[in-house]
């Protein structure tokens, strides 16, 4: 008589991608992964420089393009870059995504990400003019609905923000 013994071992692996909707406790709040920025648009950026001149050449219009960082309160860390819109002036809307990634307060191997920050450029072929910057805490940021920063020299940015799963 023959005796076979079969031994099956389970072990637990760590996630090191998720597909699908985020877990029901991360719904609303900013939590560790990656997220797609989607309906970004810039409204009421400066119509000129600070010394009231033309943003381009002859008069031109800026050419406004956007910088995404991430900050952990140690520095910033450039996350994403729009494509510039020719001259269009004192607003702009960026139809496609794009995706950052945030270190949340759950997550303890890293500095947790504090904010979003924005800067606004008029993008130009030598060099480009900056026109404005502004944050928004992680605290502050929705993802059921349009978020807003107010800019410091009254730009103001909104766009959506969904989570998309883990890196």
């Amino acid at each position: 008589m023959r005796l076979r013994i079969a031994i099956l071992v389970v072990t637990a692996v760590p996630a090191l991608a998720w597909e699908g909707p985020p877990p029901p406790e991360l719904e609303g709040a900013l939590r560790t992964g990656v997220y797609e920025i989607s309906n970004l648009l810039v409204r009421n950026a400066p119509a000129t420089k600070q010394n009231g001149s033309a943003w381009d050449p002859f008069g031109g219009a800026a050419d406004i393009q956007l910088e995404i960082y991430t900050d952990d309160g140690s520095g910033l860390v450039l996350a994403a870059t729009t494509p510039h819109k020719e001259n269009s002036g004192t607003s702009a809307v960026w139809s496609g995504t794009f995706i950052v990634s945030i270190c949340g307060p759950e997550d303890f191997s890293g500095p947790e990400t504090q904010s979003l920050f924005f800067k606004v450029w008029d993008s130009d072929t030598a060099s480009p003019d900056f026109m404005d910057s502004g944050l928004i805490s992680t605290e502050e940021i929705c993802t059921v609905g349009t978020n807003t920063v107010n800019c410091n020299y009254g730009t103001t940015i909104t766009f959506d923000i969904e989570w998309v799963g883990m890196q």
